[in-house]
């Protein structure tokens, strides 16, 4: 059990030296940062004092926030930033800024077991991170079990029917089975639906860069046309969310 322990322990903190550095390259994609902001304003922060980002990576996203929505007067605000990477947190301790009115706290943790009380969040997110959680579903589960009613919370995943997908799936199967490595899952957007409508919520579900592939094995950005155009379609049609490269879920918990 200690060998284990120590292995996943490694891996969190080989993923949190990685992540910073791959950071920097996703900064500079531009349509990267305009899906950033999109989902950003989905969650509408002015009104809330408990908010949690899963998975905070390197903080840079938490920074948006607090400036984007939360700089100006208002209510105190506890602001949770979540990530299994000591390394990572210590990214964001060395680099967050927070306004005034906000304080951080940061915790290492796993989104599929979160140290929280339930009901507990005004405001819950987790941008780009689903997809390397173990087990995506228990994650969105565990996200909703600490969200408060009439709470929100956003989430996004890649589609496994989106030609990055189709891919990127195929292609990360084979590098984990003959390398190692970090293992990428992508998923039938109708299971989240399905998943979503078991539970006391309401939900909204926006698609983003139908179609077309993003980033490829081997290839990168370099067929990338949503980022050469500058160019970012979105959809709210449920036929065509299945073939969006990601899709955004805003929950709300009812009461």
């Amino acid at each position: 059990m200690p060998n284990k322990n120590k292995a996943k322990t490694d891996y969190a903190e080989t993923y949190g030296r990685q992540w910073i550095d791959q950071s920097k390259y996703w900064t500079s994609m531009g349509y990267h940062v305009r899906y950033q902001k999109k989902f950003i304003d989905c969650l509408a922060f002015e009104d809330s004092t408990t908010i949690l980002e899963c998975g905070s990576g390197t903080g840079e996203i938490a920074q948006f926030t607090m400036e984007q929505y939360l700089s100006e007067d208002g209510p105190n605000v506890d602001f949770y930033l979540a990530d299994i990477s000591a390394t990572l947190l210590n990214s964001v301790r060395e680099n967050l800024s927070p306004p005034k009115r906000v304080t951080p706290h940061l915790i290492q943790a796993t989104a599929g077991n979160l140290p929280f009380a339930d009901n507990f969040f005004d405001r819950i997110y987790a941008l780009s991170m689903l997809w390397y959680s173990p087990n995506p579903k228990q994650s969105i589960l565990d996200m909703l079990r600490i969200l408060k009613p009439g709470g929100l919370m956003c989430f996004d995943v890649m589609s496994v029917l989106n030609t990055t997908g189709i891919i990127g799936n195929l292609g990360n199967k084979l590098s984990v089975a003959m390398q190692g490595g970090q293992r990428v899952t992508y998923l039938l957007p109708s299971e989240i639906k399905r998943m979503l409508r078991r539970e006391n919520v309401a939900f909204d579900v926006t698609g983003y860069m139908p179609i077309l592939p993003t980033t490829l094995p081997g290839i990168g950005n370099h067929l990338n046309l949503y980022n050469a155009l500058n160019w970012l379609p979105q959809t709210e049609n449920a036929l065509f969310i299945e073939f969006c490269n990601k899709i955004i879920y805003c929950v709300r918990k009812n009461g």
